[in-house]
C-alpha cells in the first residue's frame, strides 16, 4: 500500500489509481500540486518511476465495474471527466444525441422505439426520470427569471421531505475547485473520493429545505446564501466557505444521521437527473406542446 500522501504538498494524489494515468498526466499532476517534474526518490535513494498506463480492458471485471460506476457518478453531477478536469480541458463534445436524432427510427435507439411518448411529459422516451408540466413551467421561469428551480422529494412515505434548488454558475464552480483542492491536500486519494466530495459540496449548496415529520423544518437555502455572501468574497475564500458550509449542514438534525445523508444523496441524484433531462430537451420544439404521433 502506498504511503499516505496527506500533507506532502505535491505527492501523487491518486496512489491507488496511478496505473490508470499516463506519464504525461502524472507529470501534470505533480506540476499542478507544486512538485517538480523530476522523479521522486525512494527511501533507498532510488528513483521511483511512475507506473506505465494499462489497458482498462485488461483489469479484473470488478475493477472495471468500479471505474464504470465512478464514471457514471461524475457524469451525473455534470462535471468533466477527472483526467480532463485535472488537465483543465473541456470534455469532448457529445454528438450522440445528434446522431440518434438523424438516424432512422429503427437505428436511433436500442432501449425503446422513438415513437413512444411519456404520458406525463409528452416527450419521446424512454426516460428513467419524468418531468411534469409543472416542472417544465417552473424550470423555464427560473431560467428566464432571477429565481432558482426548486423541487421537493419525499422519503419514508412522506415523513421526510427534502427540497433542492439549482445552483448559480459561481457556486457550481466553487464546488469543483473545492473538490480539486481536496485532491491537492490529500483529502481525496481516489477517483471515488473526488466524485463523492464533489457531489456532497454541490448538494450542500443545493439544499433548500428539509422537513422531517415531528421536527422543525430546516430552511437551508437562505441560510446558505447569507453564509456565502459573508464568507466567500475574497480570493481563495469561496473554497473555504464551501468546505465549512458542508461541515455545518452535516451537524444539523436529521442530516447528521448517516442513513438520512445517504437518502438525501439518492434524492439529489434524482434532482440532478431531472434538471439534466430538462436541459437536454431545451431545444425540443415540443418542449411544452407535444405533437400528436
Amino acid at each position: 500500500m502506498p504511503e499516505d500522501t496527506k500533507g506532502q504538498g505535491g505527492a501523487f494524489p491518486f496512489p491507488e489509481s496511478a496505473s490508470l494515468l499516463s506519464e504525461d498526466e502524472l507529470r501534470l499532476l505533480r506540476q499542478r500540486a507544486g512538485q517538480a517534474a523530476t522523479p521522486k526518490k525512494g527511501p533507498a535513494g532510488k528513483s521511483v518511476e511512475p507506473p506505465a498506463p494499462v489497458d482498462v480492458s485488461s483489469l479484473s471485471p470488478e475493477k472495471q465495474q468500479e471505474l464504470a460506476s465512478i464514471s457514471e457518478a461524475l457524469k451525473a453531477v455534470q462535471g468533466p471527466g477527472l483526467s480532463a478536469f485535472l488537465k483543465g480541458q473541456a470534455p469532448a463534445e457529445d454528438k450522440s444525441a445528434d446522431a440518434a436524432k438523424d438516424a432512422p427510427p429503427e437505428q436511433a435507439s436500442q432501449t425503446g422505439a422513438l415513437n413512444e411518448r411519456c404520458r406525463r411529459c409528452g416527450w419521446h422516451g424512454p426516460y428513467a426520470i419524468e418531468a411534469t408540466e409543472q416542472d417544465k413551467l417552473a424550470f423555464v421561469a427560473a431560467v428566464c427569471g432571477e429565481g432558482r428551480f426548486i423541487k421537493a422529494f419525499e422519503a419514508y412515505g412522506g415523513k421526510l421531505v427534502i427540497s433542492f434548488r439549482t445552483l448559480e454558475t459561481d457556486e457550481a464552480d466553487w464546488c469543483s475547485r473545492r473538490a480539486y483542492k481536496d485532491v491537492k491536500d490529500g483529502l481525496a486519494v481516489t477517483y471515488e473520493d473526488f466524485g463523492m466530495r464533489f457531489v456532497d459540496y454541490k448538494m450542500a449548496l443545493s439544499l433548500e429545505r428539509v422537513v422531517p415529520s415531528g421536527g422543525p423544518p430546516l430552511l437551508l437555502g437562505k441560510e446558505t446564501d447569507d453564509f456565502l455572501e459573508k464568507n466567500a468574497t475574497g480570493i481563495g475564500e469561496p473554497e473555504i466557505a464551501v468546505f465549512n458550509r458542508l461541515a455545518q449542514i452535516k451537524k444539523k438534525a436529521p442530516l447528521n444521521k448517516e442513513n438520512v445523508w445517504r437518502v438525501a444523496r439518492k434524492l439529489f441524484d434524482r434532482f440532478l437527473g431531472l434538471t439534466g433531462l430538462l436541459e437536454e430537451r431545451s431545444e425540443d420544439p415540443d418542449f411544452f406542446s407535444p405533437a400528436a404521433d
